[in-house]
């Protein structure tokens, strides 16, 4: 018995956790080498440029790491609420610059919602995975013409939003399950890297299911982190909305 709670011990499973997180983070470096060489041969010394800053910026962060401690902690809201600001605009800028259509399933499920003709007719045959997607766009297409609101690029502009919206709650929630399961500073490490990987990248421009996939599986989490928490009702509520929402991520928010 003692080894089995040694085995699961917190301090084995973070070991684990850092494990994987450099496996992770091998494969994207070995990713990001292969685009880094691609961009060489099209745009020339931008690349060059790139990395130089973010060496730059990294070098004077390790040198200044106490002061710059000491900065975020007696100004923590002040730089979370400017930190904040300052994505959703990003995100609204990276909506109105990169909104448009595309070849694949995202675009023929917004002409379907649309009422517009695709290029494909058996898509949900094949995809029927998608079509409580389309149902959801669907009522949003009709919800903007009752405002008055015909355009189409206006409402694929809205769905990307709305994904946007989706990835920020999704930040949120990581932080609070990092901070629920193991500490404060957990949460925070582990929202801050799904804000650089997902927050602020185009991503999230393209309204598909992996967003709502990530939402739901983040929202999963932070439930299964409170059941401990509570009881009574509220222990109910919550394996009530989490027994409902499980068939959404296994069947609905998954890609085709």
């Amino acid at each position: 018995m003692g080894s089995v709670r040694k085995l699961f011990s917190r301090a084995t499973l973070v070991w684990l956790a850092n494990a994987l997180f450099a496996l992770l983070l091998v494969g994207v470096l070995i990713g990001t080498l292969e685009q880094f060489q691609q961009m060489l041969t099209t745009t020339g010394r931008l690349p060059w440029l790139l990395l130089g800053l973010i060496v730059v910026i990294g070098g004077a962060a390790i040198a200044l790491r106490a002061p710059l401690a000491r900065l975020v902690r007696a100004h923590r809201t002040v730089i979370v609420i400017g930190l904040a600001g300052l994505t959703i605009l990003w995100q609204l800028m990276l909506v109105f610059a990169l909104t448009g259509n595309t070849e694949w399933d995202p675009t023929i499920l917004s002409f379907a919602a649309a009422g517009r003709p695709a290029w494909v007719t058996d898509y949900f045959s094949t995809c029927p995975n998608n079509y409580l997607l389309l149902v959801i766009e669907r009522v949003l297409w009709k919800a903007c013409n009752l405002v008055g609101i015909h355009n189409y690029a206006v409402f694929v502009a809205g769905l990307a939003c709305l994904s946007y919206l989706l990835v920020d709650l999704t930040i949120w929630l990581v932080y609070r399950v990092g901070k629920a399961t193991f500490s404060p500073a957990v949460g925070t490490v582990a929202a801050l890297l799904l804000w650089l990987l997902v927050g602020i990248t185009p991503f999230a421009v393209i309204p598909y299911s992996d967003i709502p996939a990530l939402f739901l599986n983040a929202l999963i989490l932070l439930i299964e982190s409170l059941l401990n928490k509570y009881d009574g009702w509220r222990r109910h509520a919550l394996i009530f909305i989490e027994g409902g929402q499980s068939p959404l991520v296994i069947t609905s928010s998954q890609p085709c």
